[in-house]
């Protein structure tokens, strides 16, 4: 009778996909503090990254034409698969948001974005974390 019962468990937990949550989980990391922060938010598919949400905030002594670095930061709009947002914020920070959908972009694309080769940035969850606790503990990722 157990056995059969932890049958049926088993293959109500394969049906349902619980073993797939954790590894199609959204990540967030995030490094800084408020005026100067940048929150990279990564979503995944099939396990793997395919869409990259980043936002930085920053001092606007950061920022010395701000004119011009917002011409520059829209050219994003251009690519495919991508979007982009330059706001200065009423305390005189600017806030840079950008989501690009590695699905839709070429890796010639991706790589000018991104300076990366599309395949070095579909990473898995785990490979995303322990990069960032190997190289740079300031970023933290939940």
């Amino acid at each position: 009778m157990y056995k059969y019962l932890t049958l049926i468990v088993v293959c109500t937990l394969l049906l349902t996909g619980c073993g797939e949550n954790d590894r199609n989980k959204t990540l967030t990391c995030i490094v800084g503090l408020d005026e100067e922060k940048i929150t990279m938010t990564y979503s995944f598919r099939d396990g793997r990254v395919y869409l990259l949400d980043w936002t930085i905030n920053m001092q606007s002594n950061l920022v010395e034409d701000s004119e011009i670095y917002r011409k520059m930061f829209l050219k994003i709009n251009d690519i495919a698969g991508c979007t982009g947002t330059f706001t200065k914020n009423s305390d005189g920070t600017y806030t840079t948001n950008q989501i690009c959908n590695l699905s839709k972009m070429s890796n010639e694309d991706v790589r000018a974005v991104y300076m990366q080769d599309k395949i070095d940035l579909e990473q898995t969850r785990q490979e995303i974390i322990d990069y960032y606790s190997t190289f740079d503990p300031r970023v933290k990722c939940e």
